[in-house]
């Protein structure tokens, strides 16, 4: 995408070590998702480092400097959708990609999570880079992962909240079950659950 580089937070950890790697990060700030930033500043290290969650930086020439702008991160899971709620044609769709469960009335199956998706607010930078604008280099990631691996699902989880499932929504995701908060995400995630919605989408060499 112009004006944008993407840089993977395990390249720059080799290249430019933990502690300045930290620094740089150390610059991102987003009141609106406080796990958003949580996530960045305390735990994207180590899950880059384990191989758990792999993040993407994306930064822009800003007033004559390189500025981290914003990033995502994803990883890879298994999903439990049910037929209910969704469509029959979106049933069927999904069906070529998934296991049947019959317990459950539904398919498990394995897909990339956009786990992270967040803009830096420090100095007005989120108004430089459009969620839709951020959300569109993580699919193109996907995509360019599931042209070779095979694989036509993506999935989210997001807080409870009508700006969020709206903006997922008009991006052409569906929601499909909820989830119950872990222990470990008390304070982080607001509500009591997160919704999981998901896409299907045509992966294509990006």
């Amino acid at each position: 995408m112009k004006g944008f580089v993407e840089v993977p937070l395990l390249d720059m950890i080799q290249q430019l070590g933990e502690e300045q790697t930290k620094q740089i990060l150390s610059d991102f700030s987003c009141p609106k998702g406080e796990d958003v930033e949580y996530f960045l500043k305390s735990r994207a290290i180590e899950f880059a480092k384990q191989s758990i969650t792999q993040t993407q930086l994306v930064f822009l020439q800003y007033k004559q400097e390189v500025r981290l702008a914003g990033y995502y991160s994803l990883t890879t899971k298994s999903i439990s959708v049910k037929d209910s709620g969704l469509s029959k044609s979106l049933r069927k769709r999904i069906s070529k990609f998934g296991t049947r469960d019959t317990s459950n009335k539904g398919y498990v199956i394995p897909a990339p999570l956009i786990a992270q998706l967040g803009k830096n607010f420090t100095d007005k930078l989120n108004e430089q880079l459009s969620g839709a604008e951020l959300l569109k280099m993580a699919l193109d990631r996907i995509a360019a992962a599931q042209f070779y691996l095979g694989g036509k699902i993506v999935y989210i989880e997001c807080e409870n909240e009508p700006r969020l499932l709206e903006f997922y929504t008009q991006n052409g995701f569906v929601q499909f079950a909820e989830r119950d908060k872990e222990p470990n995400e008390d304070g982080i995630i607001k509500g009591d659950f997160l919704v999981q919605l998901l896409k299907v989408h045509n992966p294509s060499r990006v």
